[in-house]
């Protein structure tokens, strides 16, 4: 529980997390079929977004948030950190 690891602020609803003013960019790590939900709403508030994989659920999905990026302005990066480390890098090789 937040309360009890000293977290002094936290969420159970995710348009409360993205009105919050302090809360400049968004990490979602949510099941996969809220993905799209998130990313758009944040993307919308002006808020950068980093969603772990998979990007969304469908094809549609993926192409409505790089829309809405698109439209807004606003980042949208998708968590494939691991293609950047060594041992994946040298199998690429």
């Amino acid at each position: 529980c937040a309360l009890e690891r000293g977290i002094p602020r936290w969420y159970d609803d995710a348009q409360e997390l993205v009105d919050d003013e302090e809360v400049n960019a968004i990490y979602i790590a949510t099941p996969p079929s809220s993905h799209a939900t998130y990313a758009i709403m944040s993307m919308k508030a002006g808020k950068p977004v980093y969603i772990e994989k998979p990007m969304a659920v469908t094809y549609e999905e993926c192409c409505r948030i790089n829309r809405v990026s698109n439209e807004t302005g606003v980042p949208c990066f998708v968590a494939y950190y691991r293609r950047y480390l060594p041992y994946f890098r040298k199998s690429r090789n």
